[in-house]
């Protein structure tokens, strides 16, 4: 409830100092955040309510219950690209020559990805669709 409603921790946009202040390492350098990092992280309440609502049909409390629960079902399929590839913080880390990519697990966990650099491709920006 406090990551909902708390207001008192927005996340400056252009604070580089990780998301909530945490980075990976104290060597590491800001490379990217997603302005949608907060909302992003907001949405994964949306797997307690699937929780709370399997709860309610399993144990008979709620009759109709596994009727969100099928509206919440319909979006899996894009729930689950979204947490696989949507990185909303990103830094490098050049002691180790490695970039850690910050992404967000069901449940609003936090989980970070290592790559090293020798495994990164540049891809450049031109090529990326993008409305700006």
């Amino acid at each position: 409830m406090r990551s909902v409603f708390d207001n008192s921790r927005k996340h400056d946009v252009a604070h580089h100092d990780g998301y909530g202040g945490v980075k990976a390492s104290e060597n590491g350098q800001f490379l990217y955040k997603s302005i949608q990092a907060d909302e992003h992280v907001r949405q994964r309440f949306v797997d307690y309510v699937f929780l709370g609502c399997l709860g309610a049909t399993v144990t008979g409390s709620a009759t109709f219950g596994f009727l969100p629960m099928i509206y919440i079902l319909l979006f899996t399929p894009r729930k689950v690209a979204v947490l696989t590839y949507f990185t909303f913080y990103a830094e490098l880390l050049p002691h180790t020559e490695q970039v850690v990519f910050h992404k967000v697990d069901f449940f609003g966990t936090i989980r970070r990805s290592f790559v090293d650099i020798k495994n990164l491709e540049k891809v450049d920006a031109s090529l990326v669709p993008s409305k700006t």
